[in-house]
């Protein structure tokens, strides 16, 4: 375009100079008229081809425009199919959890039309239950005051999803909305609880010889009183009441492990709720304490008795349960476990450390993938620090470890003192 001006200008200047070369050649001068004729047409000249020249800038601009539009339509087509094709949830809330847009999936999955759901407020459409909604709008307020990526779980109806926001600007780079991106895992967790359970009887097999013994053992003590009673003399008040105390404690130290057993061999609830720490390890200790004595195996905690966490006590459990069996299958000759617990300001920190042989540096990396195990014949499934280290993450916490052949490994785990989910 810009070469077309030129000419054209060109041109004007060209046709300019020869009128006036053709006067001076002539040996004439133009009269007055004359120069009145050669100024008006010069101008004429002039305004048909400036007017040519805007007549073919703006040509040029509407065919370049419409193309770039045509391309920008085409790319919104293609970004609204990606879009509405996605099986993941895809809803677009403002701070007042009003829905702007969303994708045909959630118009499928509340069998509703997508006009009559823009405009809802976010919790009138799926219902979903208080604690679900409380962690959603967490969730989206962070997203908004922070500008910051969030990631939770919450249950619809009778499906469970994971929730990821993003958030989202205008053209002037203000935070309008939040995008929710939301993935139905609830088979996923249908199966991982289903692993857990197996998880749960695995140890509970290894752990039977155990119970077992701890049974036996008030058994065996009520049995001796009930002997001595028969041979003793009906007035011998100070035995009677001496047999009959250590029966009923031989009794409840019976139905205490027998409760224990069950309650851990049960499907988890998954109820957050306040746990001394130190009281949960010792049930787990009381589980272990015949194995880690025939295995030769001392147990040192070091854990105070004021420490209190807030987490699901089931998480809890299968977490020390499954490093503690881990560390003992280190030992094949015996050796030492360490529990130290600490507690912070807002979190509390678990060590636990073996004597054991030792995990080569090289797999380090792999221990908590599942079915990675370095025992024959795979006979511990290779799910145990699988599944601690994703009940450590459902507890907002974190594990690392460190280890050193022939010397031993140390876990260490800390969780919030809150669980994470107060403030929630």
């Amino acid at each position: 375009m810009k070469a077309r001006a030129g000419f054209v200008l060109f041109l004007i200047l060209s046709i300019s100079i020869l009128l006036y070369y053709n006067y001076s050649r002539s040996g004439l001068k133009p009269d007055y008229s004359q120069k009145v004729e050669i100024v008006i047409f010069i101008f004429v000249i002039t305004f048909i081809c400036l007017a040519y020249i805007v007549y073919e800038s703006y040509r040029i601009m509407y065919f370049e425009m419409k193309e770039r539009m045509d391309m920008i339509t085409e790319s919104k087509n293609d970004l609204q199919t990606t879009y509405n094709s996605l099986t993941m949830f895809m809803i677009e809330v403002g701070s007042d959890y009003t829905i702007i847009n969303l994708n045909e999936a959630v118009c499928r999955y509340l069998n509703r039309k997508r006009y009559h759901l823009i405009g809802q407020e976010l919790n009138s459409i799926f219902g979903t239950h208080e604690h679900s909604f409380e962690t959603m709008s967490r969730l989206i307020n962070d997203t908004f005051s922070t500008g910051a990526n969030g990631k939770g779980e919450i249950e619809i109806r009778d499906g469970i999803f994971e929730v990821f926001t993003f958030p989202m600007q205008d053209f002037a780079d203000r935070m309008t909305r939040v995008l929710l991106m939301m993935n139905d895992v609830t088979e996923v967790r249908a199966l991982y609880r289903q692993m857990l359970q197996d998880n749960k009887m695995t140890a509970v097999g290894q752990l039977a010889a155990g119970v077992a013994h701890e049974i036996r053992n008030p058994l065996g003590l009520i049995r001796n009183y009930c002997h001595l009673l028969k041979k003793s003399s009906g007035n011998d008040e100070e035995l009677k009441g001496k047999a009959i105390r250590m029966m009923e404690t031989a009794v409840d130290r019976s139905n205490d492990i027998i409760d224990n057993l069950l309650r851990f061999s049960r499907m988890s609830n998954e109820t957050w709720k306040e746990i001394n720490l130190r009281q949960a390890i010792h049930s787990i200790l009381d589980f272990e304490e015949h194995t880690l004595i025939k295995n030769n195996i001392e147990i040192e905690l070091n854990c105070k008795e004021e420490i209190v966490i807030y987490a699901v006590l089931e998480s809890l459990e299968m977490i020390l349960i499954n490093i503690i069996i881990n560390a003992m299958d280190a030992m094949e000759n015996g050796g030492r476990i360490s529990i130290d617990c600490s507690q912070e300001k807002d979190a509390v920190t678990v060590m636990i450390t073996d004597t054991g042989r030792g995990i080569p540096e090289e797999i380090r990396a792999n221990i908590f993938n599942p079915f990675f195990s370095t025992k024959e014949n795979h006979s511990g499934g290779g799910l145990g620090l699988y599944i601690v280290y994703n009940e450590i993450s459902k507890l907002n916490g974190s594990i690392s470890v460190e280890s050193e052949i022939g010397k031993g490994t140390s876990f260490t785990i800390k969780l919030p003192s809150d669980g994470g989910t107060r403030n929630g």
